[in-house]
């Protein structure tokens, strides 16, 4: 599947917009199900999502294990992890994601594990798209 990068203000120069890319998920917990603005993030270890999004779930944030992160910023935050699953248009899988009140991570980020290790993602800022396509496991 290919997406096309999302143009993203610049307050400093607004003629010349940056580019990132996002990506629209859809989390399920049990019966019900969540769409999301999520950034593919390769230098994130983790798939995160603010806790809004976890409790619209019906997920009770501090039933899960606790883990403390440090972003960018070097702030220490906590996350609850909780296992949900995440599709990609016609691809779903399983995974653990962290659930923090962090407004640094906006609504989702996808990171390296449990998303960059279930899709292969590929990246071109010069053509403005990126493609994620989900490995195929042998059963």
């Amino acid at each position: 599947m290919r997406f096309r990068y999302t143009e993203i203000r610049n307050n400093q120069d607004p003629t010349n917009p940056f580019q990132r890319p996002y990506l629209t998920v859809r989390l399920t917990h049990g019966a019900k199900h969540k769409d999301v603005i999520s950034l593919v993030d390769s230098g994130a270890d983790l798939c995160l999502f603010h806790s809004d999004v976890g409790k619209m779930l019906g997920i009770d944030m501090e039933s899960g294990s606790e883990l403390v992160f440090q972003g960018v910023s070097g702030a220490r935050e906590t996350a609850y992890m909780h296992r949900v699953n995440l599709a990609v248009g016609s691809s779903s899988i399983s995974l653990d994601v962290g659930f923090t009140d962090s407004l640094a991570i906006g609504t989702g980020i996808l990171g390296q594990q449990g998303f960059f290790e279930q899709f292969q993602i590929s990246f071109s800022l010069n053509e403005k798209l990126f493609e994620v396509i989900e490995v195929q496991r042998e059963r």
